[in-house]
């Protein structure tokens, strides 16, 4: 992944494109839903297909538009920046964080027929963990928000750095306690120790957040990384290669914020119904869904967590098997 731009220069690029894509389609928005209609009556599609992406893409620039003018009257409440680090402005900026994961979901539902039920949810009560969950697809990466933010907890969260071309990820994260990283290649010390502060800030009022996989699952990247385990660490490979729809956990950044949150109980966030929405081109065959996100969530007792660091990994890895196999149960 090429580096970001610096931050002014990203900024101006992403919020010129909102707002630029807005004004387009506000202004020739019977013209883009006219086109949408004709494209699904002309294919023979049924569900109106084009017409739900494009009333999507309406609510997901609406929302994109709104969290940008909220984050803006958020640094004016701050003193124009001045108190954007103060304990009020940072839980301000978890509710904007729920806000725009609750919304966008719900324009899924709506827009899409995507709709998410969670198992497990009152498992998130009471905070202080580090939650370990899949990542498959650019949506998913809202789901621990979604699940933190119903008990009114903040996502801490350990993210790969190219997600700031998202306007509001990009200001809401950087302003709140977020840690955003270089997922091209392995963890740098300078990576860890700030993803070790960031756990080492987990309470009973927040939740860490770490996708160990470190990108979406492919066939080819899995192969990669079981290449990769039997030259740095044969002992976990057979294993690994049990794994059917996850990619094997890269282990330094989880044992950094392991380590750092002492305290911290472990939940693991599985889930299915996402996998065909990690391209264009899979989400506009996927629409409307048939079936619905199911997320499971499993939490787990400091006291069941082994401290030591290679049965640490070990008992991960375990679990990663059992939210695979659960994967493979609700597949079938």
């Amino acid at each position: 992944m090429a580096s970001l731009p610096p931050l002014r220069t990203r900024r101006a690029i992403s919020l010129s494109a909102v707002f630029g894509l807005l004004a387009v389609f506000a202004l020739f928005a019977p013209f883009w839903f006219l086109l949408a209609a004709l494209a699904d009556l002309s294919r023979g599609i049924r569900g109106w297909r084009f017409v739900r992406l494009t009333s999507f893409f309406a609510h997901a620039l609406a929302i994109e538009t709104g969290g940008i003018a909220a984050n803006a009257a958020l640094w004016v409440r701050a003193g124009f920046g001045r108190r954007i680090g103060s304990p009020k402005s940072q839980a301000a900026h978890a509710r904007l964080q729920y806000w725009y994961a609750k919304t966008f979901m719900e324009a899924a539902d709506t827009c899409l027929a995507i709709r998410t039920e969670i198992s497990g949810l009152e498992l998130v009560e009471g905070g202080n963990a580090i939650m370990i969950g899949r990542h498959r697809s650019l949506p998913d990466a809202l789901l621990p928000t979604l699940v933190c933010g119903r008990y009114g907890l903040e996502a801490k969260y350990v993210l790969a750095g190219g997600l700031q071309w998202g306007p509001n990820l990009d200001i809401t994260g950087n302003r709140s306690d977020q840690v955003f990283v270089d997922r091209s290649r392995q963890s740098g010390n300078d990576d860890l120790a700030d993803i070790a502060a960031l756990a080492s800030r987990v309470d009973e009022n927040s939740m860490g957040v770490i996708f160990p996989e470190g990108t979406f699952f492919s066939p080819t990247r899995k192969t990669r990384a079981l290449r990769r385990i039997s030259k740095t660490r044969p002992d976990e490979f057979e294993q690994s290669s049990k794994l059917i729809h996850l990619l094997p956990p890269r282990p330094a950044g989880t044992a950094a914020m392991l380590a750092a949150a002492p305290e911290a109980d472990v939940i693991f966030l599985g889930h299915v119904g996402l996998e065909s929405l990690s391209t264009i081109a899979d989400i506009t065959k996927a629409v409307p869904a048939t079936e619905p996100v199911r997320v499971k969530l499993w939490r787990y007792g400091r006291d069941e967590v082994p401290t030591d660091p290679k049965a640490q990994r070990a008992w991960i890895l375990d679990r990663w098997l059992e939210v695979d196999q659960w994967i493979e149960d609700q597949q079938r």
